[in-house]
């Protein structure tokens, strides 16, 4: 299994030994959509980079196709994320409302946090 680890300062996505990198970055960038009951789906995560392009993608093909409410659900969270929450989230797709509740809450405290659209935090 795949996981994120903390290498001078940047997030490693590697093999669980570590042995085979498969991308590293200063910040990570997670993609939810959350309903209008709070409940979140995981779909992706990633450099800053590539998660905003697939974020851009996925609003537009629903737009396109007249998903708009979908559209609007889609929330990207970019930052200096702990690692063993982001790792418990890729494992256990049930973590995310939870981990997005604690994110929003304030109960993980991320480093330089943003998020796109912006949500109140």
């Amino acid at each position: 299994m795949n996981k994120y680890s903390i290498r001078n300062g940047d997030y490693v996505f590697s093999n669980e030994s570590g042995s085979n990198i498969i991308r590293s970055s200063s910040e990570i960038a997670l993609l939810f959509s959350i309903d209008k009951d709070g409940t979140a789906v995981f779909h992706k995560h990633g450099t800053p980079e590539s998660v905003a392009s697939y974020m851009k993608l996925a609003t537009d093909r629903y737009r396109q196709n007249g998903f708009e409410d979908m559209a609007n659900e889609l929330q990207m969270i970019v930052g200096k994320l702990p690692v063993d929450h982001v790792n418990r989230l890729i494992e256990n797709s049930s973590y995310a409302t939870k981990f997005f509740q604690e994110i929003t809450t304030g109960k993980i405290l991320p480093e330089g946090i943003s998020t796109y659209p912006d949500v109140e935090l």
